[in-house]
Order: C-alpha cells, then sequence, then structure tokens
C-alpha cells in the first residue's frame, strides 16, 4: 500500500511466477563464421553477385577471343590446303561441337591428305552420323582403299560415287552440282589407279575431274607426274 495526501493507494506487485523476456534468437548472419558475415548481408550478397558475373564475362570474352582467333587460323589453313596444320583446331571443334558434320568432313579430308586413312573414315562415318545424304563415298572409297588395297567395299563406293554423281533420276541438285559431285569421284579414283600404277587410267580420270575449277589446281601436277613417269619409261 502507499500514501498519498492522507489517502491510502493499493500497489501492484510483479507475480511471482511471471517469466522474465527472453533475448532474441541469434539471426542467419550471426550463425555464420565471422570472416563471411559481411557478405551475407543484402548489400555484401549483391557485391558477390556483380562480382562473380564479371568473372564470368571476362571468361567468356576470352574464351570468344580464342574462338575467334583460331577460327581464324583453321579458314587460311583450310585455304591454303596446309592440312596438318588444320587437324589440330579441327579436333578440338568437333569434340567441342560434335555435330558440326562439315567439319567432321573437312577433318576427314585432312586425315585423307596427311595419310591417316583410318582416321579419315570415322571422320566421314561420324558427319554421315551426323546429316545423311551427303556425297562422301569416293572420299569413303578412297579411305578403304588406302587402308587395304583389296578391300572389295572400295571399290563398290567407287562404283556407287561416280553413278549417283550424274543420276539424272536425282532432282535435288542442279548439273551444275552433279558436275562437281562427278569430278570429284573421278579425282579419287584418278588418285587410286595412279597408286596402282595404271598411269594411263589415272591421266584419263584427272582429265574429267580437270574439267572442275576447283579440282584443276590438285589434277595438273598430278598430269605432269604421270606425263614425267611415262616419257621416262
Amino acid at each position: 500500500m502507499s500514501r498519498r495526501r492522507g489517502r491510502t493507494y493499493p500497489t501492484r506487485e510483479r507475480p511471482t511466477g511471471e517469466a522474465k523476456t527472453s533475448a532474441p534468437p541469434p539471426s542467419f548472419a550471426q550463425n555464420l563464421p565471422a570472416w563471411i558475415r559481411p557478405v551475407a548481408t543484402p548489400t555484401g550478397m549483391l557485391i558477390a553477385f556483380f562480382a562473380l558475373l564479371s568473372i564470368v564475362v571476362a571468361a567468356m570474352s576470352r574464351d570468344g577471343y580464342k574462338l575467334e582467333r583460331d577460327g581464324a587460323r583453321l579458314t587460311r589453313a583450310l585455304a591454303e590446303e596446309r592440312h596438318a596444320d588444320a587437324i589440330a583446331p579441327l579436333e578440338a571443334v568437333v569434340e567441342r561441337y560434335p555435330g558440326a558434320w562439315m567439319r567432321w568432313t573437312q577433318l576427314g579430308d585432312c586425315y585423307l591428305h596427311t595419310n591417316q586413312p583410318a582416321k579419315a573414315l570415322a571422320a566421314y562415318e561420324k558427319s554421315l552420323g551426323v546429316r545423311s545424304g551427303q556425297r562422301l563415298k569416293a572420299r569413303m572409297a578412297r579411305a578403304r582403299f588406302l587402308i587395304d588395297p583389296n578391300d572389295a567395299k572400295a571399290e563398290s563406293l567407287f562404283t556407287e560415287a561416280h553413278t549417283e554423281a550424274l543420276d539424272p533420276r536425282d532432282r535435288t541438285r542442279d548439273a551444275g552440282q552433279k558436275a562437281r559431285d562427278a569430278a570429284e569421284a573421278y579425282y579419287y579414283i584418278g588418285l587410286t589407279h595412279m597408286d596402282e600404277g595404271n598411269l594411263l587410267e589415272a591421266a584419263r580420270f584427272f582429265q574429267r575431274a580437270g574439267g572442275e575449277p576447283d579440282l584443276f589446281k590438285k589434277v595438273e601436277p598430278l598430269l605432269a607426274e604421270i606425263e614425267r613417269r611415262l616419257i621416262g619409261g
């Protein structure tokens, strides 16, 4: 009880069983190690996000520059027919992009021109597996012949390549494309005849292939070599 100006007022006392107010639980950041707590704040997380983003962008820029640089080198190597130099970048491309059927075909050509027929055949088969309908039979026949000159499949592929190249029923290609396909078949058939020592037959096929400008520069030195060998006896 308390007294004020002669009056008595009852005083309110805290019940003996009333619990004291407890401290709030620690936040998520407080449960983390001291060295990482600054990053766990909203500001810290935003800074970390932009830092990571800048690292990713920088890495992508480096990769993009490298791809562009390697692509330019590959283009030059193929244009200059430096087949050995083109193999490594082509292998890197098809490893990263296995669906790049044209690169598989180019890789097969490079293998074929560097005396790696087994790898060439495998690359052509990969290319056909991605995009069927390509006219690779003459190249595959050439690879098979280099692997085994007695391979009957090589001879049949040469025949099929020659026949299909000029098939009048094929309306998916115009006359110009058919002529180019036929010239390519003649070129590889000529190479095979030359390897077998059939120089006159080789010359006949090379002359037919030379009607196409893209192949003329390839068959011209071969015809000169055949002439030299025939004259020399």
